[in-house]
């Protein structure tokens, strides 16, 4: 169902609702993806080719997208640096890694409103694109990792993202016509299940990074990227950030430490129910994945390991006043929760 705004009084903030996709490089597509079905449970929704593709459970039309790393990723790189974007590791493109991590936005007049303060405050994407499904804008934070904001312009995805599909994509310039005010996001989505699968994941919840300057990048994402800190721990080690008008957070970024190097720390997939938590260990052994941690916690339960490329995926229950109990928490539990 589309809810409509009136275009004359509605008002944007060009704030995130939510991190909704993680995008990474990896070394080899078919492998990551049957992992993610086969473990996490998310499903296969459609591929580009041999060398992309794409899982969701129905919260939106990619909870994960996947490029093997090839020739093309590594000229993508290159073509990003050539742009004057520097703090793009050569790396990027050339190994497994992070692509982006992607914030819906709750219509086109808050993707717009926030496209416009990242170019106040100097801050070039280095891609805009119409994909007809979405229209989305790619920038880098000051260490380099890459971010989306995209905002859904139709509500039929399925008929757009399955086997088979060609991508289309349109010439897009941000606000140079009057931004849609109407928000096309499915508000109560059939969420699939992957029966067979070890673990069975809801949607993609948030993730976390680890920041070389911890005081500029909490900053940036703030000021810049739009999100809200809900959470910032005592011993200035982590943030928690959130979305616009969307339970739960959506990032953590922690400082750099000899037992947590800058990058990726963690990304987290919010499960159906407290079952796949509870026997995890040895649903998870079966599929040949060893369990890194587990912990029961009364207001968080987690599971982590890591998937082919060794990124760390944390599956979760989480109860809603769980933002609520971290300043009571002994602060390594809550860096580990988190």
């Amino acid at each position: 169902m589309v809810q409509t705004q009136d275009q004359d009084t509605y008002q944007a903030t060009g704030s995130p609702r939510r991190l909704v996709h993680h995008n990474f490089m990896v070394s080899d597509v078919a492998k990551t993806i049957d992992f993610y079905n086969q473990v996490v449970g998310i499903e296969e929704t459609f591929r580009i080719g041999k060398n992309v593709g794409f899982l969701s459970n129905g919260n939106t039309h990619h909870d994960l997208g996947f490029s093997e790393v090839s020739e093309s990723t590594q000229n993508s790189g290159q073509k990003i640096r050539d742009m004057g974007i520097e703090q793009l590791s050569p790396d990027w493109g050339a190994k497994a890694g992070l692509n982006h991590f992607a914030y819906e936005m709750y219509n086109e007049a808050e993707l717009v409103t926030a496209y416009d303060r990242l170019l106040e405050f100097g801050v070039k994407p280095y891609s805009v694109d119409d994909r007809i499904v979405t229209r989305s804008v790619y920038f880098v934070d000051p260490e380099g990792n890459g971010i989306e904001y995209t905002v859904d312009m139709l509500t039929n995805w399925r008929d757009y993202r399955k086997p088979g599909v060609q991508l289309e994509h349109r010439d897009y310039v941000p606000g140079e016509e009057p931004p849609d005010t109407e928000t096309y996001i499915n508000m109560d989505p059939e969420v699939r299940r992957v029966d067979e699968a070890a673990l069975h994941a809801k949607r993609s919840g948030h993730s976390m990074m680890v920041a070389k300057d911890f005081a500029g990048m909490r900053r940036f994402y703030i000021d810049v990227v739009g999100l809200r800190e809900m959470f910032l721990a005592p011993n200035g080690e982590f943030s928690v950030l959130q979305g616009k008008d969307f339970p739960g957070y959506s990032f953590v970024l922690a400082a750099e430490s000899p037992n947590r190097p800058v990058g990726v720390r963690y990304i987290g997939f919010e499960m159906v129910s407290k079952e796949d938590i509870g026997g995890a260990e040895e649903l998870l052994a079966a599929r040949g994945v060893q369990v890194e941690y587990k912990i029961e916690h009364p207001k968080k339960q987690i599971v982590c390991f890591r998937d082919p490329d060794d990124v760390l995926v944390q599956c979760y229950i989480e109860e809603p006043d769980f933002l609520d109990s971290l300043p009571d928490m002994d602060p390594s539990l809550a860096m580990l929760l988190v």
